[in-house]
């Protein structure tokens, strides 16, 4: 905010309940019962593109800035969102000039440029999606009609961690199944704004490689583990099982895919005209 300006600029960082909110003022500026703190926070031009999804935000701002803490080392898999308001310090009215969420951070020599996606990057694109395909093409564990709908609780156990080296943790219970049981699924835990998760690469006795790190674990942390799927119709049948209790046979009423599609073209390699 410069020297005459009659505004100043909020930014309100959000995830689930959790808040980071930062002012251009020269002094805390309280809203609402919020407290914006005073912060090096400086954002780029906002762009007014045809096309909506490339209106995107880059905010540069000091990297001791709490907010950047959730991104240091790792990225949140859940989404922070970012509001832009505009306070007139006359009358104190406020307006919200954009909105979005934060895609990334670039880290600089002593300062990170944070990022941010408009609404609409994030939507997909709407019409027919599906393909015909012999594995099934569901999202393990997804919970709605016509989709996986595995039940988790059938098969998700509560691990202890007894070490960690990189992105490798070891449980005793993860040894309980067979090498690769657990390759392709995930192991969560509570934090205060939700769940975190870190996937799975590599499962062999009682360790499991993650796909990231699993900071800020540590020695004696339970976490809650599920096993992968391979997306085939045996899989799906042996290892899984329905939240529909009137569905037998494992999970394979939810299977996606057309195991049954001819491997080899019944036309051959020749053009048909």
């Amino acid at each position: 905010m410069g020297l005459f300006s009659r505004n100043a600029e909020l930014y309100d960082f959000a995830r689930v309940a959790q808040h980071w909110r930062y002012t251009s003022a020269g002094s805390t500026a309280t809203v609402a019962g919020a407290d914006y703190q005073t912060a090096a926070i400086k954002r780029g031009r906002i762009s007014q593109q045809a096309d909506a999804s490339h209106n995107t935000l880059d905010i540069t701002a000091p990297q001791d800035l709490p907010l950047l803490d959730e991104f240091r080392g790792n990225v949140p898999n859940q989404t922070i969102a970012f509001t832009l308001y505009r306070q007139n310090i006359g009358n104190g009215s406020i307006a919200t000039i954009w909105s979005g969420e934060i895609g990334s951070v670039e880290w600089g020599a002593s300062t990170a440029v944070i990022h941010c996606l408009p609404p609409l990057a994030s939507l997909r694109a709407t019409g027919l999606k599906r393909n015909w395909q012999r594995q099934c093409p569901h999202v393990l564990y997804g919970a709605e009609p016509g989709g996986c709908n595995a039940s988790r609780v059938a098969v998700q156990i509560s691990a202890t961690i007894t070490q960690i080296a990189g992105n490798v943790i070891h449980a005793a219970e993860f040894a309980g199944q067979p090498d690769g049981w657990w390759s392709g699924g995930y192991i969560e835990w509570p934090v205060a704004t939700g769940v975190e998760r870190r996937f799975i690469v590599d499962h062999s006795a009682d360790s499991v490689s993650l796909l990231t790190s699993p900071s800020p674990l540590g020695v004696g942390a339970v976490v809650t583990a599920l096993p992968g799927c391979d997306h085939t119709l045996v899989t799906c049948a042996s290892k899984f099982t329905s939240t529909n209790p009137a569905d037998t046979d494992g999970n394979s009423a939810n299977y996606g895919g057309q195991p049954g599609i001819p491997v080899k073209n019944p036309f051959g390699s020749q053009p048909i005209y």
